[in-house]
């Protein structure tokens, strides 16, 4: 219903998005504004040390808004990647976790006669990492690992390059990474 009234009463700035970021995009021209004023304020100035606990506070401010929307952002993150998931993975969206990384890579399982490949996608949270088998349009959910119980072992390069294991009680898994420096990030 709203999108209709947005569609037959054009608004200037096309969107109620647009209107709905204006406060917050105010915090910094603020800022800019103050930091002019302050620079261009002698030092001896009446109000110089009131402009220059101005100056901070609206940094922290701006400071505090930037930290709380990438908080919430890494919070969508999640629940996108639950979505993408088609909610496999069981209790995916917690209050408390927040989205950190994620990659593909290449899972690596050891047959009795050959190797076995596997397309997959990792994706790391505060708390858990979870990884998602590559099908034909999308990525299927396989596992999740608690952080707290995770040990990664790094793997020499002699039988498959850029690798790294994960282990946990329950899991073993070896990953490819495309690059040396993708393994050394997901190692650290």
């Amino acid at each position: 219903a709203f999108r209709k009234f947005e569609d037959t009463h054009k608004l200037a700035l096309n969107s109620i998005e647009s209107y709905l970021i204006l406060p917050v995009q105010r915090i910094p021209r603020y800022y800019l504004l103050l930091e002019d004023f302050l620079l261009h304020t002698d030092t001896s100035h009446r109000d110089y040390n009131d402009l220059v606990k101005a100056v901070q506070m609206i940094k922290n401010i701006a400071d505090y808004v930037n930290n709380r929307m990438k908080t919430l952002e890494h919070m969508n993150r999640v629940y996108q990647i639950d979505v993408e998931l088609g909610g496999e993975c069981k209790d995916l969206v917690q209050p408390h976790r927040r989205w950190i990384a994620e990659g593909e890579v290449v899972r690596v399982k050891y047959g009795l006669i050959r190797t076995i490949t596997t397309n997959a996608k990792i994706y790391l949270f505060n708390d858990i990492l979870v990884m998602a088998e590559k099908t034909m349009s999308s990525y299927r959910f396989k596992c999740k690992a608690d952080l707290l119980d995770t040990f990664i072992v790094d793997e020499p390069d002699d039988k498959v390059k850029n690798s790294f294991k994960l282990v946990t009680v329950n899991l073993n898994l070896q990953l490819s990474c495309k690059s040396p420096e993708d393994k050394h990030n997901w190692m650290m």
